[in-house]
């Protein structure tokens, strides 16, 4: 009787040894499973999944600029009664403004990083001037230059050496400065979609071309003249190979817009330097 209780004891510890077992087995089975998250078997599994999800929480997504303010300006002169014209004092205080609240000017260039969903810097702002007037030269540049900040001149070929506008020499300084890049805003400033389809191609080509031949470098830049545009207009504008196109509607320019139609803010001429704060806080 005692050696069958033997045999019996003997028996269950048998089970439960292999029972057990079993269970690590499919334990260490279920660890494998976490190759998902790159575990090195070779280390500890506990250590090794612990690192991994450590990693993971320190992983932060890349932040990309939405919304770009690009300003448009004209001529930097007194005219009270021309929207277009904003006073030298006024626009001297604007450009220290943007100095000292952190604002970064950038070109098109880095709209190409932008629209990439590259980083730029963090409070962007791009200047732009319309008609290439002598006073973007004589009054706008010096103040541009004081406090280091990069602007868009964009120019009407026929019109440059003329008693209103920059000449080439100007724009060969302002250029080699670093700081003012140019585009094209037509040879002759025409309403570009009610001109015959020759003439228009030659204002969106050819003011490109000869511009580009002038400062040794690539345009890609367009403004519309008095923001007028239709879908051939885009269409030449796009096959001449701009690759951004600013318009005269109001608002920040978001890469949904179309790359060739982007908003911009108009400063008016009557804006006080408080507006001007007020918008670009």
């Amino acid at each position: 009787m005692g050696n069958l209780i033997k045999y019996f004891m003997l028996n269950f510890i048998f089970i439960l040894l292999v029972s057990q077992m079993s269970g690590c087995q499919k334990t260490s089975k279920s660890i494998d499973n976490f190759d998902d998250f790159g575990v090195d078997k070779s280390s500890p599994v506990t250590v090794s999944v612990s690192a991994n999800i450590s990693t993971a929480k320190t992983i932060i997504p890349k932040q990309v600029v939405e919304a770009v303010p690009i300003l448009m300006y004209h001529s930097i002169s007194v005219n009270p009664k021309n929207d277009l014209m904003v006073p030298p004092d006024v626009f001297a205080a604007q450009m220290k403004h943007l100095h000292e609240t952190g604002y970064q000017t950038i070109t098109f260039k880095d709209l190409e990083d932008w629209q990439a969903g590259k980083p730029i810097p963090k409070k962007p702002i791009l200047l732009t001037f319309d008609d290439g007037y002598i006073d973007n030269y004589t009054t706008a540049y010096p103040i541009l230059k004081k406090y280091n900040l990069q602007a868009t001149f964009f120019i009407s070929f026929n019109y440059l050496g003329d008693s209103r506008h920059i000449s080439w020499q100007n724009i060969q300084e302002m250029y080699n400065s670093g700081l003012i890049q140019f585009g094209s805003h037509t040879n002759s400033h025409p309403d570009l979609t009610v001109i015959s389809s020759t003439q228009r191609q030659a204002e969106i080509f050819q003011s490109k071309e000869k511009i580009e031949e002038k400062i040794g470098s690539e345009v890609i830049a367009f403004s519309y003249p008095a923001g007028v545009y239709n879908d051939l207009v885009l269409r030449d504008v796009s096959e001449a190979r701009y690759k951004f196109g600013v318009t005269t509607k109001p608002g920040n320019a978001r890469v949904e817009q179309g790359l060739l139609s982007l908003h911009r803010v108009r400063v008016h001429g009557y804006y006080t330097v408080e507006d001007f704060v007020k918008i670009f806080p």
